[in-house]
C-alpha cells in the first residue's frame, strides 16, 4: 500500500518544517498555514530518502530536507511531470519531478541532498492526514 507517512509544516520561511498529523490543503495555494503558501508548490519526498540515511545511522527528523509530504511505498523512479496523485480527497499534480544520477542520498558538504526532488500543485483541496493511502491519476 502506498501511503502518506509524514506531513511537514513551517511556519516561518527559514526555520525548519515540523511533522503534524494532518493539513489542509489549498487549491492552487499549498498547505495552509505553510511559509511556502506563496510558492503554490508543495515539495514531496519519498520515505526511501530518509530510511537511506537512518539505514547509515544518521538521525533525520521529518521536514529536515523541507518537505510537506512524505509518501511510503512509490516508485519514484517513473514520475513525471504532469502526473497526477491522489491523497485521500485531495489531487496533486506533479509539476516537477528531477531524478538526480546519483544513488540514493548525496551529500554535498555538510547537506544532505535527496536523490529524487518532486514538486507539486494542488488541484483539489481538502484535509490530508498520515496514513491516507495514495492512488496514481
Amino acid at each position: 500500500m502506498i501511503s502518506v507517512k509524514a506531513l511537514c509544516v513551517g511556519r516561518e520561511a527559514g526555520t525548519g518544517k515540523e511533522s503534524v498529523d494532518s493539513v489542509v490543503l489549498q487549491e492552487g495555494k499549498g498547505i495552509e498555514g505553510d511559509a511556502s503558501m506563496e510558492t503554490g508548490l508543495l515539495h514531496v519526498l519519498s520515505f526511501d530518502e530518509i530510511k537511506a540515511l537512518r539505514r547509515g545511522g544518521t538521525l533525520v527528523k521529518f521536514g529536515a530536507f523541507g518537505e510537506n509530504i512524505v509518501i511510503d511505498g512509490m516508485d519514484w523512479d517513473a514520475f513525471e511531470e504532469g502526473e497526477r496523485l491522489r491523497l485521500g480527497e485531495t489531487l496533486l499534480e506533479i509539476v516537477k519531478a528531477e531524478a538526480r544520477p546519483t544513488i540514493g542520498i548525496e551529500r554535498r558538504g555538510s547537506l544532505f541532498v535527496p536523490r529524487v526532488a518532486v514538486s507539486a500543485r494542488v488541484l483539489t483541496g481538502g484535509e490530508l492526514r498520515v496514513g491516507e493511502e495514495v492512488h496514481e491519476g
